[in-house]
């Protein structure tokens, strides 16, 4: 590619992107009722080689470009003036192939794929007739895995006050892989929130609470191991791990000495970073959703629920059992028709939030029943 590719502009039916002039071709795909476009451009298979930040940017200028487009197709589905959620695609179209060929949207190429197909129609096309026509084989794990991931994803930025963050601190560093990994290194850094100190402290009173944060870190520390030692590194978590009361001493003290409020948030990162099934599946069978507190809502404002989140988590869950038992839905009104007791988050009304609780626990259920592999050996990487 002859020069860097930060241009991009639509005119008279082609994208001009760089060096590249090519023709404007695309499909809508995904619920009806969206309160977005999620939109597939084509791109030439050369850009395909571009790194990953070259696709944002374009999306993020296709996505003012393709807006007017879009929305002047009439009053009926696009009154709204829906915003555009745009990603790149390659496929083409001959009589050995009539799929998708690559994507860079996150979600597995057989997904993107399938969604195209069977919600082409709920849209309005650019194309008469889909072109593609062959569905590709799912990997229910992938789905499982990605689906999981971003589940907990969407508790990033929340918090949990005592005494739930206490209860949810024992319980979390008890899981049996917390223990495998560098235990000293993240119970260090769970507890390494600020001195909860008042204004005008002096430095010796300072230091006399950092030294003792410090010591009693070391015994939770060893408390950990100790608790580990009867435990194989593969088990997965049980409620009866949690009666530990030297463990939920030591918790109670640390929290009382230290700024708690972004626990919680950088148990969630450790969760994401840890990148395994099982952990994923361990934090999601401790969090009680109603006893988070959530950031207020940009796209909803004033609203007392999460709305985006819940809709989010609710979509994946319903989609993912969905798959399990053999069957895609990629269209939020059929999710919700399926799960009826998803059916308030996915539309983004006000909803009994421990029905999202004990889905979780159906889905764990679900996931239990249909991996026969070791979870805390499943990641990304190896599926």
């Amino acid at each position: 590619m002859s020069k860097l590719l930060d241009q991009c502009t639509i005119e008279n039916g082609n994208i001009n992107y760089g060096d590249f002039t090519f023709k404007l071709k695309y499909l809508i795909f995904g619920s009806k009722n969206s309160l977005d476009f999620d939109v597939m451009v084509w791109i030439p298979e050369e850009l395909t080689l571009q790194p990953s930040h070259k696709f944002i940017q374009m999306c993020e200028k296709l996505d003012v470009l393709l807006y007017p487009i879009l929305n002047n197709w009439g009053k009926d589905e696009f009154s709204k003036y829906k915003p555009i959620n745009s990603c790149c695609g390659h496929w083409n179209i001959t009589e050995n192939s009539n799929k998708l060929k690559w994507t860079q949207k996150g979600s597995e190429l057989a997904e993107t794929n399938n969604s195209i197909i069977l919600t082409f129609e709920k849209h309005k096309q650019m194309y008469d007739v889909c072109p593609f026509t062959d569905l590709i084989p799912r990997d229910y794990k992938k789905k499982v895995l990605g689906a999981v991931r971003q589940i907990v994803g969407k508790f990033s930025r929340t918090k949990l006050e005592r005494p739930e963050l206490d209860k949810f601190i024992c319980e979390y560093i008890q899981i049996p892989k917390f223990s495998q990994i560098d235990v000293k290194k993240y119970t260090t850094q769970i507890f390494s929130g600020l001195p909860n100190i008042h204004f005008g402290t002096d430095k010796n009173t300072l230091n006399k609470i950092k030294q003792q944060r410090n010591t009693l870190t070391k015994k939770l520390i060893k408390v950990i191991k100790d608790h580990s030692s009867e435990h194989s590194p593969n088990d997965y978590y049980s409620s009866d791990t949690c009666d530990n009361n030297s463990l939920q001493t030591l918790v109670s003290e640390l929290l009382d000495l230290i700024d708690y409020s972004d626990i919680f948030r950088r148990l969630v990162k450790y969760t994401m970073q840890m990148r395994l099934l099982g952990i994923y599946l361990d934090f999601l069978l401790l969090v009680d959703i109603t006893k988070l507190i959530f950031p207020p809502s940009t796209i909803l404002p004033g609203n007392t629920q999460p709305f985006e989140r819940f809709k989010t988590i609710s979509f994946q869950l319903g989609q993912t059992v969905s798959l399990i038992d053999g069957v895609e839905l990629f269209d939020k009104d059929d999710v919700s028709n399926t799960y009826p007791s998803l059916s308030k988050f996915l539309h983004r009304e006000h909803g009994n939030v421990e029905n999202l609780n004990r889905f979780i626990e159906f889905f764990i259920d679900k996931v239990e029943d249909c991996f026969d592999e070791d979870f805390n050996r499943l990641s990304s990487e190896t599926l």
